[in-house]
């Protein structure tokens, strides 16, 4: 005689089983098969590499949401794993692998990300479709190497579902493969700055230092606690409200090798004109600029042309604070100047 729980058991099961299936199909999706050599094709000088596992769930999917005109399904939720290619012992760039829902089926590419997350190359590991081929692939690298996301969006409807009127893309590429490339690509480049930002930060500030002193041997980074009265003296003097830099984001690390402090780095989320970020700044003791980076990349050419002038600068005097580069110089600057503890 059959028990009346059974039937309760065995949906139980079914469902515990659904779910361990669509767990591990979301692993699968974002992985790559043959790591070593997927991250040699996509970064010939590379010789070693590590990876970080981060769980994706709505927190993440959310916040994409707001970055771009659509967001992540449901298979794209779970565990995904960034690879950090390095040279030596200096990270040369990241490799993740995103899969998209087209008309085909189910598109898996691994993309090449430069440390500044623009697109440095991709290689499909999963398409049903016969453009999915080398040919497109390096048509694709060709169209969309180099950009930015705010490079990448252009390239689409305002709702994403198409290419934009005047979008520069290889007549080669069926348009359909094309716009799926663009959104995942897009997908990988929001999911790495929000689930993987400490690392993407880490390695910025590390090459940082790697750019100015050719070596990090030696060198230390120390994080330093802000005083709530330098905070406070800033906001009496400039206002709250008037910089691109989010003063609540700042982090500041000194920098000296055995026991000689050379500088700082102070790094900040960042926003203007409905663009964010995060950027990496590298000071001496005297206030001088030597080194920015931003992830992504400024918006536009004449926003980045005038964060370059300020390459060499000192922005330890409110002078500085006549134009949105300078004045952004100038409150970090400030704050590791007066505020460190």
């Amino acid at each position: 005689m059959y028990s009346k729980k059974k039937p309760t058991t065995y949906l139980l099961t079914a469902v515990m089983l659904c779910l361990m299936t669509a767990e591990a199909a979301a692993v699968a999706f974002c992985a790559l098969r043959d790591p070593v050599r997927a991250i040699h094709s996509l970064f010939p000088n590379a010789d070693s590499h590590h990876s970080v596992v981060r769980a994706i769930g709505p927190r993440v999917r959310d916040l994409v949401a707001t970055q771009l005109p659509f967001t992540l399904h449901f298979n794209e939720l779970g565990k995904h794993t960034l690879y950090v290619a390095k040279q030596s012992t200096t990270p040369v760039g990241f490799v993740h692998v995103r899969s998209e829902l087209t008309e085909w089926g189910l598109m898996e590419i691994a993309w090449a990300l430069n440390p500044d997350l623009s697109i440095r190359g991709l290689v499909f590991q999963r398409c049903r479709v016969p453009a999915c081929n080398d040919e497109s692939a390096a048509e694709l690298r060709n169209s969309l190497g180099g950009k930015s996301s705010t490079e990448l969006l252009r390239l689409l409807s305002s709702n994403g579902s198409s290419l934009a009127e005047h979008a520069s893309i290889n007549a080669k590429i069926d348009p359909a493969l094309a716009v799926a490339a663009i959104r995942s690509a897009l997908k990988t480049m929001a999911v790495t700055a929000v689930a993987w930002r400490d690392e993407v930060a880490e390695i910025n500030r590390q090459l940082l230092l790697i750019e100015q002193y050719g070596q990090t041997m030696g060198l230390r980074l120390a994080p330093q606690a802000i005083r709530s009265a330098a905070e406070n003296t800033l906001a009496t003097k400039l206002g709250t409200d008037t910089s691109i830099i989010d003063r609540g984001s700042v982090q500041l690390f000194r920098v000296s090798k055995q026991e000689v402090e050379l500088g700082w780095v102070a790094s900040a989320n960042w926003k203007n004109r409905g663009e964010e970020g995060l950027t990496h700044w590298l000071f001496d003791e005297l206030g001088t600029v030597h080194l920015i980076r931003t992830t992504p990349r400024w918006p536009n050419r004449e926003i980045a042309e005038s964060f370059d002038q300020l390459l060499g600068t000192r922005v330890a005097s409110d002078e500085v604070c006549a134009s949105a580069a300078g004045l952004a110089g100038y409150e970090l600057y400030f704050l590791a100047s007066h505020g460190a503890e």
